[in-house]
């Protein structure tokens, strides 16, 4: 039958999209000089006898990059052999080479981008990943840039199961900092850091249950002396992960979540205690010193109806180290009616309190209404209230959607509230591939306003050929900022 297969198929076909984009910036800051990018990108693939192999290839150029700069430009190479090998063979599931942005948890790995290669090997039911490169390169900083020192890393992630159903894996990421990056020693420490973590999920029928626990040791200065572990030579094969420093300090971090979906109604109760010192490199944004608790839950009462429900309890200083320890507490919740021919209206409260050393409290409202006068003309209203402690403040937002003709369409929002205001209009046009349009906004708070237009223009030159540009233009108080572009993109076979 494969045989069979092979002779009406024909033996290689290829196809493939791309694009390319240009951008220029003159900046106003006489710091930081013109701006030009260059972004390419390129998604081929290759079908042998009618399974597909798929490459993706992304190329952006900047003038702003700068050895006195963290990386500006990018590249990034991946293979994926979404037939050949996945369904077929399922060891290769993507190798990667240039950037890379790996996701292994939120704890461990979570979207940096790693310069240099790495794979997704997925023999059976065995799950295997490895990324290695750089996140950063060895600067001393400029006057609106911070110094640094290169950054080397690794990531490995060892499991069994399926990614989108139960399994059960180990993450490890390391990092350390390369002191010859540099040539003198900067203002800031190099660091170094290791984290493991253990991620599993399961699912029984409507319930899904999502744990990770993790530790992470991190060395502050690794020109700090290092320590002697005297009676503990046990611990002697883990200085070849991180040696331990007199600034080395250890913590760890736990998420568990629990969804349950059945028929009409999901409920997801989410509980986290990240340390107050844990680090992990491999994050960016990780809220640490935090404990608590968030429950949501979304219901549909009717065809038309639909109610949406959370709450949220957390606190920090959970070593108390600091002086007071804050307290947050949060209730919103969100009732929408979606009524075929009729207006569409939600209606949203929130109930925020933050104990601390002062006490904070906030309760907003806000309704929004929908609703398509006749098939050219849609009208959205709106208003929202917001009460802080003693202050209370009313937005007003209005907006018309006005298709003038088949070519012609215009569209007007405005907000209108007690210290600020904010209004955008766009026209369009399109007709025979062309594409012609213009934006206006002015927008700002107590005096200090801002303003911008756009204007662009694109054409569809032939069913696999689409050009065009942009020109944008903002000012803000004496400061203006003018931005360039124009694109290319392509698909053939």
């Amino acid at each position: 039958m494969l045989l069979a297969f092979m002779m009406v198929t024909k033996p290689i076909e290829f196809c493939t999209t791309g694009g390319i984009r240009g951008e220029w910036i003159p900046w106003t800051d006489f710091e930081r000089p013109t701006t030009g990018r260059l972004r390419v990108t390129l998604t081929p693939t290759l079908y042998l006898f009618g399974w597909p192999l798929s490459f993706e290839g992304n190329l952006l150029i900047t003038s702003e990059e700068s050895v006195t700069l963290q990386y500006m430009s990018r590249f990034s190479f991946s293979i994926k052999p979404r037939e050949i090998l996945e369904r077929r063979f399922p060891i290769l599931r993507c190798f990667y080479l240039g950037d890379a942005f790996p996701k292994f948890s939120p704890l461990t790995v979570d979207g940096i981008r790693i310069r240099g290669f790495g794979m997704d090997i997925n023999p059976g039911p065995i799950i295997l990943s490895y990324f290695q490169g750089n996140v950063q390169r060895g600067t001393e900083g400029t006057s609106y840039s911070e110094p640094a020192y290169g950054r080397r890393v690794y990531a490995i992630r060892v499991g069994i199961g399926k990614l989108d159903g139960s399994y059960f894996a180990i993450n490890f990421f390391h990092a350390i900092d390369d002191t010859a990056s540099v040539d003198t020693i900067l203002k800031v420490h190099p660091h170094e850091n290791a984290v493991i973590g253990v991620k599993w999920k399961q699912k029984f029928g409507p319930i899904s249950l999502d744990n990770e626990l993790a530790l992470s040791a991190t060395s502050e200065n690794l020109y700090a002396p290092e320590m002697n572990l005297g009676k503990y030579k046990i611990f002697e094969p883990f200085k070849r992960i991180i040696t331990p420093r007199i600034s080395t300090h250890y913590d760890g971090a736990f998420i568990t979540r629990l969804g349950i979906k059945v028929r009409k109604c999901q409920i997801i109760a989410r509980y986290r205690y990240i340390g107050p010192g844990y680090v992990s490199l491999g994050t960016s944004g990780l809220k640490t010193d935090i404990e608590g608790w968030t429950i949501s839950t979304g219901v549909k009462l009717h065809k038309y109806i639909r109610l949406n429900v959370k709450w949220r309890n957390e606190h920090n200083n959970l070593a108390n180290t600091k002086l007071q320890r804050t307290d947050d507490n949060e209730v919103r919740g969100r009732l929408a009616v979606r009524v075929p021919k009729l207006p569409q209206i939600s209606f949203e409260i929130r109930e925020f309190k933050r104990t601390g050393r002062t006490v904070t409290n906030r309760r907003s409202y806000r309704v929004r209404i929908n609703y398509q006068i006749v098939p050219p003309i849609g009208i959205n209203i709106g208003c929202r209230v917001d009460n802080r402690d003693t202050l209370t403040t009313v937005d007003v937002m209005t907006g018309i959607n006005w298709r003038l003709s088949e070519a012609l369409s215009l569209n007007n929002n405005l907000v209108y509230g007690h210290d600020r205001i904010d209004y955008r209009g766009r026209i369009n046009l399109q007709k025979n591939g062309l594409n012609i349009w213009l934006s206006v906004g002015v927008g700002g708070t107590q005096g200090r306003y801002r303003w911008y237009t756009t204007t662009g223009v694109g054409y569809k030159v032939s069913k696999y050929v689409s050009l065009g540009s942009r020109l944008r233009y903002n000012r803000a108080g004496s400061d203006d900022e003018i931005l360039a572009n124009a694109y290319l993109q392509a698909s053939f076979k």
